[in-house]
């Protein structure tokens, strides 16, 4: 899978990437009445949109709206903003200030310490920070960047033991090409690999309960 391209928030005049979500009230395209026929999809954005969100005194609100345009479709007003073309996929709602009925919680993440993946993992940045929301309206900030650090010691530790050898490689190799030609041994090694994986997935984002990891790729 491709990198796929993020959701940003902005917040204390900084750009975030937004790498966690929970709770409900974030806009997607149907909102505006912008229907999944009227949007394509691209390798970077299997979504077909991605938005820019700003937290301005105390409040959330969408300020843009990227959407990947099918067939030429005219895309519908928005707060009486039309969508733009770039120079790329992308028709751009540009200067909304729409808010967002959140009532839950965003992880927002900025300085990469390594290559980000596919999709943002707060263990892959300096700063994490939680801002929680009820109905829109900012009721909390909770910077986890200490404890973020000493959790990335921890999960290192495991990756550095759990690294597969080129035995395990090579199950992985014939996993992906040919998976119903694994002998009954392969397949237990393979379950156990997966294991320590989901392990070291769930040790990531334990320092906070019940987050979706963003993007989520389904409209």
């Amino acid at each position: 899978m491709t990198k796929q391209i993020p959701d940003k928030v902005l917040y204390n005049n900084q750009e975030f990437i937004l790498a966690g979500l929970k709770g409900h009230g974030l806009f997607k395209p149907i909102d505006f009445g912008i229907s999944p026929e009227m949007t394509g999809i691209a390798t970077a954005c299997y979504r077909g949109y991605f938005c820019k969100y700003a937290c301005m005194d105390n409040k959330l609100f969408l300020v843009e709206l990227s959407v990947i345009q099918s067939n030429h479709e005219r895309l519908p007003l928005i707060e009486g903003i039309s969508a733009e073309s770039d120079d790329f996929l992308f028709s751009r709602y540009q200067n909304l200030k729409i808010p967002c009925p959140l009532s839950g919680g965003l992880l927002i993440v900025q300085n990469p310490i390594t290559h980000p993946g596919h999709f943002p993992n707060p263990i892959e940045f300096s700063e994490v920070v939680e801002l929680t929301f009820e109905q829109g309206f900012l009721q909390n900030k909770i910077d986890h960047s200490t404890k973020m650090a000493e959790l990335r010691q921890r999960v290192d530790e495991l990756r550095k033991y759990s690294k597969p050898d080129s035995d395990l490689l090579s199950v992985i190799s014939k996993w992906s090409s040919s998976p119903d030609k694994l002998s009954n041994q392969e397949q237990k090694k393979l379950i156990g690999y997966r294991s320590e994986v989901e392990k070291i997935h769930e040790l990531e984002w334990s320092f906070v309960s019940n987050y979706e990891q963003q993007p989520e790729i389904q409209k």
